[in-house]
Formats: structure tokens, sequence, C-alpha cells
């Protein structure tokens, strides 16, 4: 009650004479809760030993800073960008064009732990300002700011690794992360927004201590290795609250392939579809024609709610297994989903033929039906 009394009359100040920016929007309490180091640690502490009033002008000063100067105030641990004014990486990547592809949507920043917390480290500086978990996957938005980091035309960027360069530790015990998948944006040749999708062994708990290191900027010009540490407390009841687990762990046979679906997860911020496929050592990822072997996931009227992805191809000398990501959005829970093997080549492509949000007539197609109810 404490903290919304005080988020409360903080925003009434502001609005006196300010407008708003984003990041009062958020929980003023839960980000300062998550700021990492830096003298403003201190400045709080020996606020709240003094009366109300005082945490409240305190509070309320720091805050008028940060939305009228938009510069850099290192004393405090507050950054804001003057040119582009990123206050939250999930924030300003939805915003971005074609961020539906990118299964990016604005409950990302709605259900996120919001964070100022910043680590500087060879002559790097990054700002972490976003963080969810949704089962075993981890999402992360930070900025990265240094001299001249970027080329001039490096633009946007998606793509998945094998290798993880973050150690990610969860209540002091190191977490087992198999993957990344990840967007960058250049916003010039000194600034960088990334987004992150880490995956885990295992599904993440409601609540945890979490500690995340960042250890190469991987992806400026020159990769800098170093060490930028953030700790931060994580809280999912929410969203979690709203979300449903449907665990399916069954086989389906259709044509070469065997596939097993372990489970479909739902979440306000993304649809997670656990599957994978076994075919025999000879199996081809293309037919023929050269058409790639693909699938797509429907809802129960036919409406495409995830595009085709066939990833992550491994071979061995018995038999070939295909994992498939789906990690999507939709914006409610459908009554049925059908997963169903496509033929993907550059005229669908370019007719957008299986893009999201279309329908298309599933009567006669070959299918996984799982029900949701």
């Amino acid at each position: 009650m404490d903290d919304i009394l005080k988020d409360s009359l903080i925003r009434e100040k502001l609005k006196e004479e300010n407008e708003l920016p984003d990041v009062v929007n958020i929980s003023i309490s839960e980000a300062l809760d998550n700021i990492n180091g830096g003298a403003l640690d201190k400045e709080v502490i020996k606020v709240k030993n003094k009366r109300r009033g005082g945490f409240i002008k305190t509070a309320v000063g720091l805050v008028i800073i940060l939305g009228a100067s938009s510069l850099l105030l290192n004393d405090f641990g507050f950054i804001a960008y003057a040119k582009a004014n990123i206050q939250s990486v999930f924030g300003f990547m939805e915003k971005e064009e074609n961020s539906k592809y990118y299964n990016i949507n604005e409950n990302l920043e709605k259900y996120s732990t919001k964070s100022l917390a910043k680590a500087k480290d060879k002559d790097i500086t990054i700002n972490l300002t976003n963080v969810i978990v949704e089962d075993n996957i981890m999402k992360v938005g930070y900025v990265i700011e240094g001299k001249k980091i970027n080329s001039s035309d490096a633009g946007t960027w998606v793509g998945s690794r094998g290798s993880v360069n973050d150690n990610v530790y969860l209540d002091g015990e190191k977490a087992n992360i198999l993957e990344e998948d990840y967007i960058y944006k250049c916003i010039d040749e000194n600034t960088m927004v990334v987004m992150k999708t880490l995956k885990s062994d295992k599904k993440f708990k409601e609540k945890f201590d979490l500690k995340f290191e960042i250890k190469e900027t991987e992806w400026t010009q020159k990769n800098i290795q170093g060490s930028w540490c953030f700790d931060l407390n994580i809280d999912s009841n929410v969203l979690l609250g709203e979300s449903k687990r449907i665990d399916v762990n069954k086989h389906y046979k259709i044509g070469e392939v065997d596939y097993e679906v372990k489970s479909i997860v739902y979440y306000p911020t993304g649809l997670y579809v656990n599957l994978k496929g076994v075919a025999s050592s000879d199996y081809n990822t293309t037919d023929e024609n050269g058409m790639v072997k693909a699938l797509i996931i429907t809802d129960e009227n036919g409406v495409i709610i995830q595009g085709y992805r066939g990833l992550a191809v491994y071979n061995n000398s018995v038999k070939e297994e295909i994992e498939y990501k789906f990690y999507g959005f939709v914006d409610k829970l459908p009554k049925e989903f059908n997963i169903i093997p496509v033929r993907i080549g550059m005229d669908n492509r370019k007719a957008k033929t299986y893009e999201v949000g279309k329908k298309i007539d599933i009567t006669n197609l070959e299918k996984i039906n799982i029900k949701c109810n």
C-alpha cells in the first residue's frame, strides 16, 4: 500500500508541470527496487529513514530531472537517451515495423519486470530495461552504448545461436541455458538495442532472484569481452494467473515424420508449442522440387496463428530429429490448434500464402488437431 501511495503522489506532483514520460507509467517503486548499484541506492536508503514527505520530495525531484533533461545522470544510476529516448526495449521494439514477425507485442512491456539498472566495463555501458519469463523461456531487453560501436548501416538483425555467451543465476544457482535467439537494432553508431530470448532446460519459478551477466557485446563492430552484471527480483504471478498449459505428450505420424507434441503453453505475451519430429536417416528437409518441408499452426477456423518454422535439424546414423520452434503471439487462447505440414517455396513466400492472420481451408489437409478445453 505504501508503494502504491508513493507512486500515486509522485505522479500527481509531476502532472502539475510536466508531461509524464513512459518510464513514469511503470511502477516507480518497482523500477527503484531494480536499480543496480550507484549512489541512488544509498540515497534511497537514507531517505527511507526520514519521514514520508522527505521520500516523496526526493523521488519527485529525481523523476522530474529524468523526464525533463533526457541526459545521462551518472550520480544516480538513471539513464535516458538524448536521441532515441529508449526507456523500455520491449516498448521500443513493439513499435518497430514488422514487430509482429518477431513475435513482439504490447503485452511484453505490460507484464515484464522493469529495470533502470546499468553496468559499465571496457568503456561500454549496458542498460537493462526489461525481463520476462514464460515457462522455460526468458526474454531480456537492454541497450548498449559506447563510442562508435556500430557501423552506420548495420540495421536490424534477427537470428539464433547454439552457443550462449551469458551467465544466468536463479537464486544463486547457475541455470542451464540451452540456446539464444536475438533481435538487435542499431540506433546510431554509438547505440544498439538488443532483445534476447534464452531457453532453459527447466521451467522458471514464479519468483526468484536473478543475476544476469553479459560477457560479450556480440553484435557490435568489435566483439568486446567483459562483465556486465545485473541483479533483479523477478515475480511472474500476474502473468501466470492469466496463462494456461496444455500437456499433450502424444505422437502423431504424418508422411515421413513421427511428430511428438509435448505441450502447448499460452501466455498473454506469447504462445509456445513444444514439438519435435523424428524421421529416417535419409530424410531430406526439402522435396524433389526444392520446396522446404515446414509446419504452420492454425486455430479452429483455419486462421494462421503461427507461420512456418522448421529449424535445428540434428543428424545421426539411425534417425533424423527435427526441432521446431514456435514462439508466437495470439490475443486469446483458441478452442483448437491445428499443426499442419506444408511446403514452402518462392511462389508462396512472395504470395505470403502462410502469413500470420491469413485464413486457409484446412478441411482436407493432414493435420494434428489438439483441443484446448
